[in-house]
């Protein structure tokens, strides 16, 4: 089975030696391929190919853009099956600070809190209502944790910097 971190690649394209690369890290940051030339129909393309070069930004973007930890996320899915947690239950995550990347990156289907964590205890009933059964709470921040004293417990299992926490309870509320 392919690994989760081999199916996020992300990229930067520059033009260099008169043709385009891209440079492509998988979300851990590790290298996939440093300067892979970008070919149509197995030939590079010409400078004239109307590719937009903003190298500079993207690296800027990516160097900036801290998804450490989202890291966790990569390798859970076996570690939820080992709890219990199959591939068809719904979950929660939050906060995903990337762009909804995080239900696809611990391979599950639910809800996703993106955008700001604006998530509080009755949401979390209102999820575990319509089906969700688990959370998975991103990142270690006491904030986070404190916000859901009145409704979660203790998790379920921790991995890398996501805690897990089985919220079936919260349906009965």
């Amino acid at each position: 089975m392919e690994s989760t971190s081999q199916r996020v690649p992300l990229g930067i394209l520059y033009y260099s030696d008169s043709s385009w690369h891209a440079q492509l890290t998988d979300l851990a940051g590790s290298y996939i391929c440093d300067s892979c030339p970008i070919t149509l129909g197995g030939r590079p393309l010409p400078s004239a190919c109307p590719l937009v070069s903003t190298r500079h930004v993207e690296k800027e973007h990516w160097q900036n853009t801290q998804y450490w930890d989202m890291k966790g996320l990569l390798d859970i899915a076996p570690v939820a099956r080992e709890h219990g947690i199959a591939a068809e239950d719904l979950v929660v995550t939050a906060p995903d600070i990337s762009v909804c990347q995080a239900l696809y990156l611990c391979d599950q289907r639910g809800f996703n809190e993106f955008g700001g964590l604006t998530l509080h205890c009755p949401d979390l009933v209102d999820r575990s209502r319509r089906g969700a059964k688990y959370l998975y709470m991103i990142g270690r921040k006491k904030d986070l944790r404190d916000r859901f004293l009145d409704c979660l417990g203790a998790p379920l299992f921790e991995h890398g910097d996501v805690e897990v926490y089985d919220i079936r309870h919260l349906a009965a509320q």
